[in-house]
């Protein structure tokens, strides 16, 4: 019985040796399959996940795009109305009369704005002004985000455009100082037919009639000419301010950087005439070199970035039109409060693509998509990364338009440390004026500047 034992319990343990031998392999591999097919599943997710979200965007640009479109429209319309519109000349114009608008509104000093703003606006401000807790001042006013939500009344009597803002600003009271946030929607309205002003007429903000200094009796007429001109008969007329959003300034949780790009990989959009557009231009201008153009490009598109991550934005200022640079410097400012600093190292562009070319009654522009790469991260007082990466590139696009003047010298030349106005070595006030001759640089009388910076997942062509 011992022997027949000790067999079977070796006989046992050879077959426990071949199952092991056997099964374990399978059970291996087939655990093995498993893992690959959730990884694959994962990834599939994943890759689902990221189509899904290129998917979304490309559904959101569509919207933008003919919510673009129906605004472009309009703009054809009111340029065949009015030959003399430009768009950045316009957005200028609001710009500067919103600043003082706000100025007026809180501290109830109208005059300056009486020919721009309707009178029942006018008179709501100064009532405004004179409650409780009253504010004495206002200062550090940046206009953030500015653009054209609506354009109506064409071919009637008065043409409607409505505009959304968003500025910073720091209300002064007796109590103390206050940081606030704005968004708001002016109403502008003008009698069908008026022309717009030239670029040196817009930016002054003088009498819309006659051009004297800006002096009004309180029935609206202009103590030099004597004609009414707070009706709209002129220029635009503010006939509605309203407040959408107000909170506190942006801070840190706001400003912090190192986002994903989703948006790079979605196909450029060209004008619909792009070829037809791009020879016309040409034909305009025999002598313009691209690859010359593309440099400048280059050179401005680093220059504004450096200027940015050093936090030394004045040394853009010569670079861009007063819009752009007010809203540049609305977001610095914004980092500075809130004790941070958007670091952008490793620039590298990768391709400049046109996508737009574009004339109005002074202003010829040039919009191109351009792909680049950079190290984006953002640090403290304490230079401690609180987002983004110090080592990982950030791949993305961008969409940037640049004007210059019509009839100027549209040679591109490379970026110079001189005036090019005066020769005199280049000191640009915050207004865009050279130090030393007053001219202003910034106009695209001098060549090409940066007016528009539109992100590829928000562009519409």
């Amino acid at each position: 019985m011992d022997l027949v034992a000790d067999w079977f319990g070796w006989a046992m343990e050879w077959v426990l040796r071949l199952a092991v031998l056997i099964v374990a392999p399978v059970v291996l591999w087939g655990l093995y399959l498993l893992g690959a097919a959730a990884a694959r599943s994962a990834a599939g997710r994943e890759e689902g996940s990221v189509d899904e979200r290129l998917g979304d965007l490309e559904r959101e640009q569509r919207a933008l795009r003919e919510e673009q479109r129906r605004i472009e429209e309009r703009l054809k319309r009111l340029r065949a109305e009015d030959p003399n519109f430009s768009r950045p000349l316009f957005l200028d114009f609001v710009q500067l009369l919103y600043t003082r608008g706000v100025l007026a509104r809180a501290t109830g000093e109208v005059k300056p704005v009486v020919p721009y703003v309707d009178e029942p606006l006018i008179l709501q401000w100064s009532d405004e002004a004179c409650r409780e807790p009253r504010t004495t001042a206002v200062r550090e006013i940046v206009v953030g985000a500015l653009r054209i939500v609506r354009l109506s009344g064409l071919g009637r009597d008065r043409t409607r455009c409505d505009v959304e803002l968003e500025a910073t600003m720091v209300e002064v009271r007796p109590a103390g100082e206050e940081a606030i946030w704005v968004k708001e929607r002016w109403t502008l309205t003008r009698q069908a037919q008026v022309l717009s002003k030239g670029p040196e007429q817009i930016r002054a903000l003088n009498c819309p009639s006659c051009g004297a200094p800006c002096e009004c009796r309180a029935d609206g007429t202009c103590t030099y000419c004597d004609k009414v001109v707070n009706r709209g008969n002129f220029h635009w007329l503010v006939v509605g301010a309203h407040v959408l959003e107000k909170g506190e300034r942006p801070g840190a949780d706001q400003l912090v950087s190192g986002g994903e790009e989703v948006g790079t990989d979605l196909p450029t959009l060209k004008q619909a005439s792009f070829g037809e557009a791009r020879r016309a231009f040409m034909a305009r201008y025999p002598t313009f070199v691209w690859d010359a153009f593309v440099a400048r490009v280059r050179q401005i598109f680093l220059a504004v970035q450096e200027a940015w991550s050093t936090q030394e934005w004045h040394r853009a200022r010569p670079l861009e039109t007063d819009n752009l640079y007010a809203t540049h410097r609305y977001w610095l400012e914004n980092y500075r409060n809130a004790g941070l600093r958007n670091v952008l190292e490793r620039i590298a562009i990768e391709k400049v693509e046109a996508v737009r070319f574009e004339r109005d009654a002074f202003y010829e522009s040039i919009t191109v998509r351009i792909f680049a790469s950079m190290v984006d991260y953002t640090v403290d007082g304490a230079g401690q990364v609180v987002s983004g990466s110090r080592s990982e590139p950030r791949r993305f696009s961008e969409y940037w338009t640049f004007i210059a003047v019509i009839g100027s010298d549209l040679a591109a030349r490379p970026l110079a440390p001189q005036c090019p106005s005066c020769g005199a070595a280049l000191a640009i006030t915050q207004t865009g004026t050279c130090s030393h001759c007053s001219a202003l640089v910034t106009s695209g009388r001098y060549g090409w500047v940066l007016s528009m910076i539109e992100q590829d997942e928000a562009y519409a062509g």
